[in-house]
């Protein structure tokens, strides 16, 4: 076979994907995905400095060197875990002077945890490790952790838990499973508790109230996998995994106060939920839900603020668990969500770099999106095929033998001149 016929196969197929989403510019495909490292169920990466991180659900924090995980991990954890369990999310204090975990250890209880940030290209030190929140998961399965955290605009620490399984933890006010919690860190106001090691904000909407959890900042939620802050607004975006019918995107506008109810489960997305909602709070409204088949698991993601990609600047990048990755974006008085690309691999998880850019962890590696040249210039050709000079839809730049028309010679020469993905 020769060279450009596998060429020509990925070409026909980046053609199939802008097709399907009619009316999408064919600009959306200049995308790819960059290698970072090759790992088994990567759940997170950071940068820090020169360092790149990349946090393994099987309990340990390894640091990137020369494309590899060095050895050994900077970090090794009690909370090693498969399916929803293990070491599931990280982050970073604003100072930059610790970082906190969230792990499932022996899928018992639900653990937040700190560490000092060690020094570049040292270990960290495990002793430092304190215990800031730790609680029961409640009866249900081995599922529905959630997992997220990460430090709002204010300064908080944020929290995204699930369910645990059973589904009415969501609707109870006195714990904190199948939540959004949110904490001061910087201050403790349980002394003799060893378990909870912050305060609360005097604004979170049960800060007070007798019997009922103090963290809980809004409810409702099954497995809200990934959640973030835009980082030029300060809107939250939540996600949250449906149980069989619905993935649901939900965003709150900055400022929005505490005590948003999601409605599970009396609601699957914008449908009646297992519960059913008769005399049930009918909560937020998802601001798009996505129906079974079409959608397996919704992973959260982020507003993209980077500079690398200018065409993705402001749009929402989130993913489907199979294999797929979206933008979401507004057009007028609605939505618009574009196919962005498709992977080889399930995706497990999307973080944001310092400067805004984006990694993506799939089943056995961490990347990088960065922008694709080469398919940004086959995107081109393909949007002017066909056409002749005099066309509407000619493009000069596209006729790269000057024939007068963009058709197949064309083709052939722009994947002779560039070799996508090689």
């Amino acid at each position: 076979m020769s060279l450009i016929a596998p060429k020509i196969l990925r070409v026909l197929f980046a053609a199939a994907c802008i097709i399907h989403w009619a009316g999408a510019p064919a600009v959306a495909q200049s995308v790819r995905l960059d290698p970072v490292v090759s790992a088994s169920s990567a759940t997170w990466v950071a940068e820090l400095g020169a360092d790149t991180w990349v946090m393994l659900q099987r309990g340990f924090i390894h640091r990137v060197r020369d494309e590899a995980l060095e050895e050994p991990p900077i970090l090794t954890t009690t909370c090693g875990g498969a399916g929803e369990a293990g070491l599931l999310g990280l982050a970073i204090s604003p100072d930059s002077t610790c970082f906190y975990t969230y792990c499932t250890p022996q899928l018992r209880r639900i653990l937040v945890a700190r560490y000092t940030m060690p020094s570049q290209g040292e270990p960290v030190d495990a002793a430092t490790e304190e215990v800031v929140f730790q609680f029961p998961r409640r009866p249900g399965g081995g599922n529905h952790n959630a997992g997220w955290i990460a430090f709002g605009p204010d300064g908080y620490l944020y929290i995204a838990t699930g369910d645990n399984g059973a589904f009415d933890n969501s609707q109870d006010l006195t714990i904190p499973n199948g939540k959004i919690l949110r904490i001061d860190v910087s201050r403790d106001d349980f002394p003799d508790d060893p378990l909870r090691n912050f305060a609360i904000p005097p604004d979170n909407p049960f800060a007070d109230a007798p019997g009922l959890e103090p963290t809980i900042w809004h409810y409702g939620l099954r497995n809200p996998w990934r959640c973030s802050f835009d980082r030029e607004t300060g809107d939250f975006w939540i996600t949250d995994v449906g149980n069989g019918l619905r993935e649901e995107i939900n965003v709150l506008p900055a400022g929005t106060p505490g005590g948003v109810n999601f409605g599970w489960p009396c609601y699957e997305g914008a449908i009646p939920g297992p519960f059913g909602d008769d005399g049930c709070d009918p909560g937020a409204a998802p601001l798009i839900d996505f129906p079974h088949p079409f959608f397996r698991a919704i992973i959260g993601g982020y507003v993209y603020r980077g500079s690398a990609i200018p065409h993705l600047y402001g749009k929402y990048i989130f993913a489907d668990l199979v294999n797929r990755i979206f933008t979401l974006e507004r057009d007028g008085d609605s939505w618009k969500v574009r196919l962005l690309m498709r992977t080889d691999q399930a995706i497990y998880s999307i973080s944001e770099a310092p400067d805004g850019e984006l990694y993506v962890c799939t089943s056995f590696a961490a990347w990088k999106l960065v922008p694709d040249p080469c398919r940004d210039s086959i995107s081109a050709l393909l949007a002017a095929y066909g056409a002749c000079a005099g066309d509407a839809a000619y493009n000069a730049d596209a006729d790269l033998n000057a024939d007068g028309c963009v058709n197949l010679s064309d083709l052939a020469e722009a994947l002779t001149i560039a070799p996508c993905g090689e």
